[in-house]
């Protein structure tokens, strides 16, 4: 009967984390997808404009949330290990350090949109060019705001809330939505009514979320008094995990970047179908992605906890159910795939590329989405950062580049063929990071034993 107890409380605290969270991706994916179809009523150039810019604007973004993710890391193992005002200190720091470096990045995104633009993309129509470059320059003022609401909602999920990014996330959506609406079908403004959007949306949750954890206790962990000062103890283990996990994104990026290179010299076509799947996959990687970020706080509180045992237990359990997520969406996710399609107003050939991968997407999903995306992030949760990378760097470059060059561009399979380099790279890091987990090599290759004493911080 204990043993029953012990895991209804487990689950328990994993679905108190995962609704809200699950929620809040499911709203992002949504207005990711409602803006491109608005962007679509402006035209293809305009599609593929933003398409191109998305890729660019997520090698510099994810970098930022990486160190957002260092901080979730650490400060969810303080807080396993009872180690309060540590975490407190932790999370302050970390929101000076990301924005410091979002505000460095936006800069550049705005000073050199048009000559990053036409180095990448020089072989792209000049609409699609200049539809990028308007997008490209509202991005990178936006990067702030983006930056800052990154590290607050990671602060308040170490913590064990995951409700106040769901209602940041809301409310930065709804401004979305209503405003690109009104400046799109209304004012006629094109491009620029995404973007000003985009950045108006994003300035107020990140405003949200900074009210947050300055003005509400979030459980054990209270935030000092601000300093612009950075503390290098403080930080040193936020960068531990957060420069591997950044360089690991940042390269992982950039190889997107180069592969929509290849895909910019397929035609509009490719690039209008890439930008189709890209948008509807999300709805796939819903559940999962939701698992990845529970992982983080689950394991993390467990290993600062010192319940090497319970947290490879959460990493297993975290798998399991993204598996089962997936296959529970991908099935009514085939009986609306047409029509979800055709509300992009795709061109025949993009609608037929399009259609082929998403199916494709749906049965190998399951299989090799959560071990390769969910696994890592839990992995980090222990300190295991490092390695982590070091497999995804290998998997990157031996299969989704090669792969990508062979496929896509000497073969002739154009988009088709990304995409199957992109599965087959997923297989690659599976077999990598399962291979960690099962050896026990994050806990230097011992046998997880409970050494502290098990508690509910959620």
């Amino acid at each position: 009967m204990s043993t029953k107890r012990a895991l209804s409380a487990d689950n328990k605290r994993m679905l108190q984390l995962f609704w809200p969270i699950m929620i809040e991706q499911g709203l992002t994916i949504m207005v990711g997808v409602v803006s491109t179809i608005l962007v679509s009523n402006v035209g293809d150039f305009a599609v593929a404009g933003v398409n191109l810019v998305d890729t660019i604007n997520n090698m510099i973004i994810i970098f930022f949330n990486a160190m957002a993710s260092g901080a979730t890391v650490v400060v969810a193992q303080r807080i396993g290990a009872r180690k309060n005002k540590e975490a407190g200190e932790t999370a302050a720091q970390a929101i000076v350090l990301v924005v410091a470096m979002s505000i460095v990045g936006g800069m550049i995104a705005f000073l050199f949109a048009n000559p990053i633009l036409r180095g990448l993309y020089g072989r792209s129509a000049e609409d699609v060019l200049l539809s990028g470059s308007i997008y490209m320059r509202f991005s990178g003022i936006s990067y702030l705001f983006l930056g800052l609401f990154s590290v607050c909602a990671g602060v308040t999920r170490a913590s064990g809330d995951s409700k106040s990014p769901m209602i940041g996330a809301f409310i930065s959506n709804i401004i979305n939505l209503a405003i690109a609406a009104f400046l799109i079908f209304i004012l006629d403004m094109g491009v620029y009514g995404v973007a000003i959007a985009m950045l108006v949306a994003r300035i107020g949750a990140a405003m949200f979320m900074f009210y947050v954890v300055r003005n509400k206790k979030m459980g054990e962990l209270v935030l000092p008094p601000m300093s612009l000062k950075l503390n290098k103890e403080i930080i040193s283990p936020i960068l531990n995990v957060g420069v591997p996990s950044g360089i690991d994104s940042l390269i992982f990026q950039g190889a997107k970047v180069l592969v929509s290179v290849f895909l910019s010299g397929m035609g509009t076509a490719a690039l209008q179908a890439n930008a189709i799947v890209g948008s509807l996959g999300g709805f796939i990687n819903l559940g999962a992605n939701a698992f990845s970020i529970v992982g983080v706080t689950l394991v993390g509180q467990a290993y600062g906890a010192r319940m090497y045992k319970q947290a490879k237990v959460w990493m297993r359990k975290i798998c399991l159910y993204s598996s089962a997520i997936q296959v529970a969406v991908g099935i009514p996710f085939l009986i609306f795939l047409d029509p979800m399609i055709a509300s992009y107003g795709p061109s025949p050939e993009a609608a037929a590329s399009a259609r082929l991968i998403l199916i494709i997407s749906v049965i190998v999903h399951p299989f090799l989405f959560p071990t390769a995306f969910v696994l890592p992030n839990s992995l980090r949760a222990t300190g295991d950062a490092r390695n982590t990378m070091v497999i995804s760097i290998i998997s990157l470059f031996s299969l989704r580049i090669l792969g990508s060059w062979v496929l896509g561009v000497k073969m002739g399979l154009g988009v088709l063929g990304i995409w199957l380099s992109m599965f087959a790279d997923w297989g690659g890091r599976t077999i990598g990071f399962v291979y960690r987990l099962e050896k026990n090599l994050w806990n230097q290759g011992r046998e997880p034993i409970d050494e502290g004493i098990e508690r509910q911080t959620i």
